[in-house]
């Protein structure tokens, strides 16, 4: 690992830009969570619909954000989406002083919006100086760099919110998204402009993305990825507006606790890392088992109210889901061609993401009118049955280990 870093200092930056920028993401959402709790006195129905604006964007405008992020150049997408959403930061701090939710759920939506152009574009850009046979070490220190943030990411979070208040901690936001920015702008891009090559105006795009959809439905690897990003998404919804609701209704503790079981999700992520990175298990199984152990361990987390099992579960949720990033990060890398790149993630992230829109929609509702113990078990099982179904998917592909890789 430090033997990679050293010698591709351009993915040494690009990965200390990540982690700047995952940071500030943190920060941002610890305030913005306990902004919307305190304003709304709690409300699960508030917390829900603050989610769906947060995701909202992404389902609505990934497809077309896709097209534009393999139209444009990838290092100034990366670079002014970053400081786009350095400048929204600004407006959350507004939103804290006034105490308006209206404004919270409009900048949830424009933080959103920064956020899908920031993701569309990485994989492509990272490829253009991180050879074929390194993208899965790159995807598991990516995927390192994400847990090393949910240990400590929640837990300062909430430190910052509680102890300097939301405006501070939104202006410490402010200067890690600015100083990603300028990480990220240091770094020698070789890219080739494709504007004149590709057909301008509406019509345009939309030939475009119909492309993209084309070669994600005829692709063996991708098209189970789709399939059950559908599943996944609605399991991630219900946990994501209910995780905090587990520990202060299912168990009975202080929403200030939420960060330790956060951090025992980090904590788990961090070791799970290292034991998948020494893993020899077929790629494109990571996947499904990912999912399976991910749907285990989030009905785990309510069956028995003691937040040792629970902590159990978050263990087992959290070694599925290293299992099943790192798995969809280095198949969509090593075997989705380059001038696919941006339309493919966003294609994968939109389903998933409109999905997880839907589930965290209703998740609120939902929670008021059954006890959170069917409903987080229902999202679960969703995501069992995505690890099922994608199962079912490799084993009928034609022998996906000898599908074509590809490169730049």
């Amino acid at each position: 690992m430090l033997a990679f870093l050293r010698g591709n200092p351009k993915f040494l930056r690009f990965w200390m830009a990540t982690w700047c920028s995952e940071f500030g993401d943190w920060i941002r959402n610890m305030t913005l969570m306990y902004m919307v709790m305190d304003i709304s006195n709690n409300s699960a129905v508030a917390v829900s619909i603050n989610q769906f604006f947060e995701f909202a964007p992404i389902f609505f405008l990934g497809f077309f954000v896709g097209v534009l992020a393999d139209r444009w150049n990838r290092k100034r997408t990366l670079v002014g989406s970053i400081g786009f959403r350095a400048v929204v930061m600004v407006l959350l701090m507004v939103a804290a002083y006034q105490e308006s939710m209206i404004l919270v759920y409009a900048v949830a939506a424009l933080s959103a919006i920064g956020t899908v152009f920031f993701r569309a574009p990485q994989s492509a850009f990272m490829m253009q100086f991180v050879p074929l046979d390194d993208r899965r070490q790159a995807a598991n220190l990516r995927q390192m760099s994400t847990s090393w943030m949910f240990v400590i990411g929640p837990s300062l979070g909430t430190f910052l919110y509680f102890e300097l208040g939301s405006v501070n901690a939104l202006i410490l936001t402010c200067a890690l998204f600015v100083l990603a920015a300028i990480l990220l702008g240091t770094i020698a891009s070789q890219e080739e402009e494709q504007k004149n090559q590709a057909p301008g105006g509406f019509k345009g795009v939309m030939q475009d993305m119909g492309a993209g959809f084309r070669y994600s439905w005829t692709n063996k690897i991708v098209r189970p990825i789709l399939f059950t990003n559908v599943f996944l998404g609605l399991g991630t919804g219900i946990i994501n507006v209910l995780s905090i609701f587990i520990i202060t209704d299912f168990l009975g503790m202080d929403k200030s606790s939420f960060s330790i079981l956060v951090t025992v999700q980090g904590v788990s992520m961090v070791v799970c890392s290292l034991l998948v990175a020494k893993s020899k298990m077929p790629t494109e199984r990571m996947l499904p088992f990912g999912m399976l152990i991910m749907g285990v361990g989030m009905a785990m987390t309510v069956v028995y109210e003691s937040f040792y099992v629970t902590g159990v579960g978050v263990a087992l949720t959290s070694l599925g889901n290293v299992m099943f990033n790192i798995g969809m990060a280095t198949l969509l890398q090593t075997k989705v061609d380059y001038q696919f790149q941006g339309r493919l993630n966003t294609t994968v992230m939109s389903i998933h993401n409109g999905f997880m829109m839907l589930s965290m929609l209703a998740a609120g509702w939902l929670y008021e009118t059954f006890t959170i113990v069917p409903v987080v078990l229902g999202g679960g099982s969703s995501m069992i049955l995505a690890g099922i179904l994608s199962l079912i998917m490799y084993a009928k592909a034609v022998d996906p280990q000898k599908e074509n890789s590809v490169g730049l």
